[in-house]
């Protein structure tokens, strides 16, 4: 219940972000002269992207683990790619920003 909780938060947010593009915090701490060269728009199609990706991953991968029987493994599995998602979504945003 918890994952497709956390699925479902990780598509709407994506949703919203993809709407939203000036919501993405980091615009807001760089320089006006780097402002103006960022490619929000991208930055927020590629979270959008990101973000849907691992919420629909989420919560198929964790409901088939469940259903199996898997309940370790839906647990690690979960940490795995909600800590890896991260770190590859920064690093694809620090692409966009440098």
């Amino acid at each position: 219940m918890n994952d497709l909780f956390a699925g479902l938060l990780l598509i709407a947010v994506g949703f919203l972000v993809g709407r939203y593009p000036m919501s993405i915090v980091v615009y807001y701490m760089l320089s006006k002269e780097k402002r103006d060269s960022v490619d929000l728009i991208g930055i927020a199609r590629m979270l959008r992207k990101w973000l849907v990706g691992v919420g629909i991953c989420l919560i198929a991968v964790t409901t088939v683990l469940a259903k199996l029987g898997y309940w370790e493994m839906k647990d690690m599995f979960t940490i795995i790619l909600l800590g890896g998602g991260c770190v590859v979504m920064f690093a694809k945003i620090l692409k966009y920003l440098l």
